[in-house]
């Protein structure tokens, strides 16, 4: 024992070491490798993911080009969006269509304009020549003519001239005639209907006596209020000069809350085949030759 080299006994110690450091160095390169291996897995993986990010943008954006814009910018397609657009105009066709229904409906249904009333004709000339002209200008627009006399009185005292006038007036179909009418008590011919329009042409009572023509008109404008529309108009005619200027007409309608808006001159050429005659004979008619005026009034205030 003593015999053996203590440095070859020293060299196989260190051999027994070197083996034992080469096991250990070939398990680190394995693991190693491993590491390498999943790095490069996982860049592998990283690059196809990038290329296929890629790929999906390059796609969108041949389809913005094709469709412009096809996605918008929170991501709904635009198809969605285009549908729904759609959709609404559908809709908003439709709710207009059905507004124009509604609409023709309620104009089928509301209730014809207030008309034009007539009162103090007498032989009904004025009546037939205001309603050929309304039936040019304004039909539809119905017009009531009246009369203080009844149907007989008024053959009689004007003879076949106004039952001519009359007979062409039952032939229109928006004209109405009534008799019997007091101008100073218009709510008992016509209870609960409104004109837009009345018109009385040159009132007289027969009598030469202005105090009574005075109150015709007062009781005349009193009577009025009843059956005028809101807006509507009461047109007088009368002849310039006296007596007439003496019967004060705006002091006889200012009780009744109605002011003058408007003075005009009276043709009788605007109303072709109108003759005017009075209830009294012995009373002047109205010459085309003389002056005459339209005062024309509405109510201006409360009473």
């Amino acid at each position: 024992m003593s015999g053996k080299d203590p440095k070859t006994s020293g060299g196989g110690g260190s051999g027994g070491g070197g083996g034992n450091s080469s096991g250990l160095g070939k398990d680190a390169a394995a693991k190693a490798a491993k590491k390498e291996a999943r790095k490069r897995a996982k860049k592998a993986r990283r690059q196809q993911a990038k290329e296929a990010r890629r790929a999906q943008a390059s796609q969108n954006g041949v389809q913005r080009k094709r469709g412009h814009d096809l996605v918008d910018e929170e991501g709904v397609p635009r198809m969605s969006i285009a549908q729904d657009n759609a959709k609404a105009t559908v809709k908003r066709k439709r709710s207009r269509s059905n507004g124009e229904r509604s609409d023709r409906a309620d104009e089928a249904t509301k209730p014809a304009p207030p008309g034009i009333l007539v009162v103090g004709d007498g032989n009904f000339s004025f009546s037939e020549a205001l309603a050929k002209k309304s039936a040019r200008t304004q039909y539809g627009i119905q017009v009531v003519c009246t009369s203080l006399d009844k149907r007989s009185e008024v053959a009689r005292k004007y003879g076949k001239s106004a039952t001519q006038a009359l007979q062409t007036l039952e032939e229109m179909a928006h004209c109405e005639l009534v008799h019997g009418v007091d101008a100073t008590d218009l709510s008992a011919s016509f209870q609960g209907r409104l004109f837009s329009r009345v018109i009385f042409n040159f009132p007289h009572t027969g009598l030469q006596r202005v105090h009574d023509n005075r109150a015709l008109l007062r009781d005349f404008f009193s009577s009025v209020r009843d059956v005028l529309a809101p807006g509507g108009h009461v047109e007088v005619t009368l002849k310039d000069g006296p007596p007439y200027s003496s019967w004060q007409i705006e002091d006889q309608a200012d009780p009744s809350g109605f002011g003058l808006v408007a003075l005009r001159p009276f043709h009788f050429r605007d109303y072709p085949g109108y003759r005017h005659v009075t209830t009294n004979k012995e009373a002047e008619p109205s010459n085309p030759q003389n002056a005459c005026r339209i005062y024309d009034f509405m109510l201006i205030r409360r009473v």
